[in-house]
C-alpha cells in the first residue's frame, strides 16, 4: 500500500491551535458533555472511556437507552 499510495499524511493542527491549546480545551469540553447525547445524559466519555484506553472493553456496548448493540465501542485513541 505504502509503494502504491506513498506514506500516511501526518495529520498537523494549525499553529494557532498549538500554541494556546484553543482546539484541545474545544475537544476535551465536547468529548466530556453529556448534555450533547439524544438523552441529554450520554456523551462520547460514556463509552469510550479514557481509563479504557478509549474503549469500554465490552463484546457489545449498550446505546444511549442501555439496550445492548451488535457493536462494541472502539478506541478513540
Amino acid at each position: 500500500a505504502r509503494a502504491r499510495f506513498g506514506a500516511p499524511a501526518s495529520p498537523t493542527p494549525p499553529a494557532a491551535a498549538r500554541a494556546d491549546g484553543a482546539l484541545e480545551r474545544l475537544g476535551r469540553a465536547l468529548f466530556f458533555d453529556t448534555r450533547l447525547g439524544s438523552d441529554g445524559r450520554t456523551g462520547c466519555v460514556s463509552c469510550h472511556l479514557p481509563e479504557r484506553h478509549g474503549a469500554d472493553g465490552l463484546a457489545r456496548s449498550p446505546d444511549a437507552r442501555g439496550r445492548l448493540t451488535d457493536r462494541n465501542s472502539p478506541t478513540v485513541f
